[in-house]
């Protein structure tokens, strides 16, 4: 049987170790957060059910997915551009975050 990288999850009493694959857990604003990574650590994607301003979207692996709640005029599959008051999911692809 070969060795199965683990992560450590948690503080205190409440941690687990996971074989990696999907963890899941809040950030603290309180959003569900899921990475899912291989068994290296490596990070894959995200998701998050909390809304971010497309300003601090960040550069996560390509494939990651978000809520903004800033977008100006989304057009889907268009870039999305920050200045609005419009919220939309946006996936990031490998040219930039698009609206879908």
């Amino acid at each position: 049987m070969a060795n199965v990288p683990t992560i450590v999850v948690g503080t205190g009493n409440q941690q687990k170790v996971v074989t990696p694959a999907l963890l899941t857990g809040l950030d603290s604003t309180g959003a569900i957060v899921a990475l899912r990574v291989d068994a290296s650590g490596n990070l894959l994607t995200a998701l998050s059910s909390g809304t971010v301003l497309v300003a601090n979207l960040g550069t996560p692996p390509v494939g990651s997915r978000a809520i903004v709640s800033n977008a100006l005029n989304p057009v889907f599959a268009a870039l999305v551009a920050g200045g609005g008051a419009v919220e939309v999911p946006v996936y990031l692809s490998s040219t930039g975050w698009r609206v879908g």
